[in-house]
């Protein structure tokens, strides 16, 4: 079953053999909730949800291909960088926590033993998933921390020089070249 036009999802209705869903700058459905990060970029997201466990147990695959504007972390260009990821979670609803010292977790807690397509834990207090909110979720963990504009933006980037030379950001200082036992030459041993 394929259906569009849904953003907040009733797990405990979704059938055995799962549903899949479709979203599209086109579509409309998620434009909203992910103005703040894409901006009127395209995008498409697939979501495919299957109830796996009588426990409230869900699995959520699908991907999500779009594009967000970002400036360079080095020369402050702007550029639009690609998000093309996939979704690999189970949901589970209504989990307790457990207590672990002075840490809560909740329980089940697969990630021990985590390999890169092992799914990733999400926990829900109600049967109940705000396909929006997900999917900014996982289009900002997309975001890099340190952005380049280009994958070879160094000291030669030209983008970097003109910034250099306008002021717009400033030449770090040459670090001295001191190793961390330099201070021991000057150190003496004899009394």
């Amino acid at each position: 079953m394929n259906k569009i036009n849904i953003t907040i999802l009733a797990l405990n209705e979704v059938p055995l053999e799962g549903e899949k869903f479709t979203y599209t700058r086109a579509s409309g459905e998620l434009n909203e909730a992910l103005s703040d990060l894409i901006k009127d970029a395209d995008y498409t997201v697939t979501l495919e949800v299957f109830p796996f466990d009588a426990d409230a147990g869900y699995q959520l695959r699908g991907e999500v291909h779009t594009e967000m504007p970002l400036s360079c972390s080095r020369c402050a260009i702007d550029f639009s960088y690609k998000v093309n990821c996939k979704i690999n979670e189970v949901a589970f609803v209504g989990q307790e926590f457990e207590v672990k010292g002075d840490q809560s977790v909740k329980t089940p807690h697969f990630s021990q033993h985590h390999k890169t397509d092992d799914p990733e834990t999400l926990f829900l207090d109600r049967p109940e998933l705000n396909i929006g909110e997900y999917i900014h979720e996982v289009i900002a963990l997309n975001e890099p921390m340190a952005p380049l504009g280009r994958p070879d933006c160094n000291e030669d980037c030209p983008n970097l020089q003109e910034a250099y030379k306008k002021g717009w950001i400033q030449k770090p200082e040459p670090e001295d070249k001191k190793g961390p036992f330099d201070v021991l030459k000057k150190m003496s041993l004899n009394h």
